[in-house]
């Protein structure tokens, strides 16, 4: 019986993932040509039972995890590993293999969509908690991983060995920026119903938020030289730690009183 009960599960989840072959590029069409759509789609959605929602769609955060595994897959099939992988300083050092490059990187780009919906609460002044967070969170997805796509593709051309593939890189990462810059206004302006002057600050500033040269600049792959110094020396007498900075001589003569004659014209 329990082994019945496992071949029934796993027809169950074969059926699910291979079912993703056909609803990702469909989802991935949707969000990148009717962004604001979706992110309305997403608040409708989860108010349906949970059998009900996302019938024809990818779920937002499955959505996103396909994404970074494509992502990562398609810059070890062009250019091998990352040099997080190798790289042993700070945070790379729990980065190990492409799982858990995985892992960090999903994290990384997650808390994107987080951030966002947390701030559009506070713009659209509405209460904070589970249920007015996760539908924002779910839209938030959706206008997130194509970008999350596009900066992977930028980030994997820029380790390609032609200096001339910089070019297609920068215009790949600024279409992706002024794509998620637009999104955000337009929402913004739909939900908020004030000028799209004010809407376009609001999604800079939701663009701005997460610190890009930190948890996502290192999902992506990019250190800066900064992140590359090393430690100061150990003291010799005292293993594990920094020499002492040394004391400045004192001068030969003073400068009190009638020392002050000493002083040579």
């Amino acid at each position: 019986m329990p082994f019945l009960i496992f071949l029934k599960s796993f027809e169950i989840l074969l059926y699910e993932i291979m079912s993703w072959l056909v609803f990702y590029p469909r989802t991935l069409w949707r969000a990148a040509r009717h962004p604001v759509e979706m992110m309305e789609r997403a608040e409708t959605e989860l108010k349906l039972p949970p059998a009900e929602q996302f019938k024809d769609l990818v779920s937002p955060p499955i959505f996103l995890l396909i994404t970074v595994v494509a992502a990562n897959g398609i810059e070890v099939a062009v250019v091998g590993n990352s040099a997080l992988i190798d790289n042993g300083i700070g945070l790379a050092g729990m980065i190990t293999d492409n799982t858990s490059l995985i892992l960090f990187r999903l994290v990384a780009f997650a808390s994107l969509p987080m951030i966002a919906a947390a701030f559009a609460i506070g713009v659209l002044r509405r209460p904070l908690n589970r249920d007015t967070l996760q539908p924002l969170f779910y839209g938030q997805c959706f206008v997130t991983t194509p970008v999350v796509l596009l900066c992977s593709i930028a980030e994997t051309l820029t380790r390609l060995p032609e200096p001339q593939a910089n070019i297609p890189a920068a215009i790949v990462f600024l279409a992706a920026s002024i794509f998620y810059i637009a999104v955000e206004a337009s929402w913004f302006a739909h939900e908020s119903k004030r000028p799209l002057a004010t809407d376009v600050l609001w999604a800079i500033a939701a663009c701005c938020l997460p610190d890009f040269s930190g948890p996502l600049r290192r999902a992506r792959g990019l250190t800066w030289p900064a992140d590359r110094r090393s430690a100061p020396p150990a003291d010799p007498g005292r293993p594990g730690r920094a020499p002492r900075r040394a004391r400045p001589a004192r001068p030969a003569y003073s400068t009190r009183g009638a020392a002050t004659s000493r002083l040579p014209c």
